[in-house]
């Protein structure tokens, strides 16, 4: 590993749009370049094996050269979470750690399985660059506002724990003179706050944190494209580059295809005006699908991230 800090780079989009095909050809492009690449799916529905046709799960595999691939499993995250609640009696006897057992099935969890794989990785030193394949746009927006919502979120417990220390530790000075007080829950609360605010500054810093959308050229992606990088820029996050995924190669012997090119070709006219300040990829359709080491290479020299 060189000097340099671990760079992360996040695919979003509508699905179907390819996000994992792109993602994947592109972490081959740069294990081609001989850097060491960590590719992480964070989509429930994941994807990741058959683009690479090789099995990826919950452990952490080795693709292709310095090329590794994991999948998150969210029940992993629950199983994690449910550890850190029993280490405090105190969050034992109010019952907290009973809801773990629903938790693997409820809405969100997800978003929080991806982000404590984040900041797992934040401060890591054993890549060059890892690569975050996301869900579908809800979900990515989810995942990016949850440092807000821990932050707001945690504070409030700390608050609220704070004011039951006071009380206990005057109870404990009347009955234990001589004992020190201590408080290992409020540090601990304090610890995931700082850390949850540690990932918002790195998810916003454009030179180690880069954010590439992936869409087609209709315009039902278009505007959703358009809506995700609105959304995204009220979290200071802003996306570095549009992935325009499916376009069609000139083809005058075929009347559908050139009238659907047409209107693509209008589409771009469309993404180029109303989208600035954004470097623009184009992909074009392949004739077979794009999966497997080889295809994927060609993908990921027409892609070239920096």
């Amino acid at each position: 590993m060189n000097n340099m800090k671990t760079k992360f780079i996040f695919f979003g989009g509508k699905g179907g749009v390819g996000k994992t095909s792109m993602a994947a050809a592109a972490s081959i492009n740069f294990a081609e370049k001989n850097k060491k690449v960590l590719i992480v799916s964070t989509d429930p529905a994941h994807s990741l094996s058959d683009s690479f046709e090789k099995k990826v799960g919950s452990e952490v595999i080795n693709i292709y050269k310095k090329l590794y691939a994991l999948e998150i499993d969210p029940k992993d995250t629950v199983k994690k979470l449910e550890n850190k609640v029993n280490e405090f009696e105190q969050l034992k006897r109010y019952g907290l750690s009973d809801v773990f057992g629903m938790m693997d099935s409820s809405p969100g969890i997800d978003e929080i399985a991806s982000f404590e794989k984040f900041s797992e990785f934040i401060n890591s030193e054993e890549y060059d660059i890892i690569i975050f394949d996301t869900a579908p746009t809800g979900h990515t927006l989810k995942l990016l506002s949850l440092p807000d919502v821990l932050d707001s979120w945690i504070g409030k417990l700390i608050s609220i724990k704070m004011k039951l220390s006071m009380i206990s530790t005057s109870i404990k000075r009347i009955l234990r003179p001589n004992e020190e007080p201590c408080d290992e829950t409020i540090e601990s609360l304090k610890k995931i706050k700082e850390n949850a605010l540690q990932c918002k500054k790195i998810m916003s810093d454009k030179n180690r944190t880069s954010f590439w959308l992936v869409c087609i050229p209709e315009m039902m992606s278009i505007y959703e494209t358009q809506r995700m990088m609105k959304s995204m820029s009220q979290y200071d996050i802003y996306a570095k580059g549009i992935i325009i995924n499916q376009l069609l190669p000139k083809n005058i012997e075929c009347s559908f295809c050139s009238t659907r090119r047409k209107m693509q070709q209008k589409n771009l006219k469309f993404i180029k005006k109303v989208i600035k300040d954004c470097d623009i990829k184009k992909i074009f359709l392949l004739k077979k699908e794009l999966k497997g080491i080889e295809t994927l290479k060609k993908i990921g020299k027409s892609i070239n991230l920096n």
